[in-house]
């Protein structure tokens, strides 16, 4: 049976104004703060209908305020600024609208006075208005495309600790590398909702290769700082995912990864969680399903993946660059079509056309060799996860 999943793009979230186009404005009648920076992409357009513009925990600002906007910095640690990536005001080019700038990425936002956004003769052929639009890249004469449309890799894994003297699983915060982080999102390591947890939260990373390559570095880390502990990832006696993280930096990717969710799950299913679902632990009980997703500021967290995948850094990679292929995709040319046989599955004929035929070969065996022991289920002991 073949199957077609799409992603229309005459769907897509824009709009259009006298030849200009345009991803939809937020609009805020609330000050705009942190929690809101991280909700918009690059080039995001924000439209406040009140008369005044009032920006919160901004990086900095200059001192000249206009009579018609109010700023104020940031009151938490440096260590919080540069995860949240806050905002300063890089420019105030005429009245009623400011560009913020990510101090972190450079991330760019237009923040528009009502007035302002709703007078026509701003997108008049020939105003400033209109010219700052194109300049700046918050608009464009063409209709906004999905054609070269690129994601952001993360994860927040979760493994069980082990006292290696002991040889028994105990809680996470009772290791100071984990209690530390705690469930602070700024911190590389952590614990997880449930303490007894530990977690590690790699940055997002536009490859599988890169991502691997921090996942590494925060484990060796993690190994020098607590030598006398093991990482399981086996999840007998506690529930251990391996959540994917997809998103994008531009606003209109982002958006359409939200939208279209449901659409991107179901191929992420068929060729990556059905396959790797049955290599849970007996611990993860309900949490041991398809379709499982949450949306995130920067797009969604796929949660069915289990922890079973970092027991080996290779069958990592290869999820990771499957999932980079398939989203990529669906993006770029808004329809992906395969046969699945019986259970829902794609043939391994399928997998070939995003994978090298070793490694459609190797993702494929994995639920096999998990289940007659060939994977690690610790990672220190066994210097999987800092072997290069």
């Amino acid at each position: 049976m073949r199957k077609v999943l799409s992603i229309p793009h005459y769907d897509l979230p824009y709009d259009e104004e006298q030849g200009l186009f345009f991803v939809v404005p937020y609009v805020r009648y609330s000050p705009l703060n942190r929690h809101d920076y991280v909700d918009f992409g690059h080039h995001s357009i924000v439209v406040v209908p009140e008369s005044s513009v009032e920006l919160k925990d901004l990086v900095g600002y200059p001192e000249d305020e206009p009579e018609w906007a109010s700023f104020w910095t940031y009151e938490g640690s440096y260590e919080e600024e540069e995860f949240l990536d806050l905002p300063f005001v890089a420019d105030i080019p005429m009245y009623g609208v400011v560009i913020l700038e990510g101090y972190i990425t450079g991330k760019k936002i237009l923040v528009v006075l009502g007035e302002v956004w709703d007078d026509p003769k701003q997108f008049r052929e020939g105003s400033p208005f209109r010219e700052l639009l194109l300049r700046e890249g918050f608009a464009s004469l063409e209709p906004p495309s999905l054609k070269n449309a690129t994601i952001t890799l993360g994860g927040d894994p979760e493994f069980e600790v082990v006292d290696l003297e002991s040889g028994e699983i105990i809680p996470a915060y009772k290791v100071d590398v984990f209690e530390e982080g705690e469930d602070k999102p700024f911190s590389a390591v952590g614990t997880d909702g449930n303490d007894a947890i530990a977690e590690i939260r790699p940055s997002p990373h536009k490859t599988p290769e890169g991502y691997v390559r921090e996942v590494r570095s925060i484990l060796e880390d993690i190994r020098k700082t607590a030598s006398w502990i093991d990482l399981s990832v086996e999840g007998n006696k506690y529930p251990l995912g391996g959540h994917i993280h997809v998103g994008a930096r531009d606003d209109l990717t982002r958006r359409v990864l939200k939208k279209k969710v449901s659409v991107f799950i179901s191929a992420l299913d068929d060729f990556i969680g059905k396959l790797l679902l049955p290599t849970s632990g007996a611990a993860r009980g309900k949490y041991a399903k398809l379709f499982a997703y949450e949306l995130k500021p920067y797009g969604w967290e796929y949660r069915t993946p289990p922890a079973s995948i970092y027991g080996d850094m290779e069958v990592l990679r290869i999820t990771y660059k499957l999932t980079q292929k398939l989203v990529e995709k669906l993006l770029r040319e808004g329809k992906l079509s395969y046969e699945v046989g019986e259970g829902g599955t794609p043939p391994f004929e399928e997998y070939l056309a995003f994978l090298t035929e070793e490694e459609a070969r190797y993702f494929l065996d994995f639920p096999r060799r998990w289940e007659e022991g060939l994977v690690p289920r610790t990672l220190f002991q066994a210097a999987v996860a800092v072997a290069e």
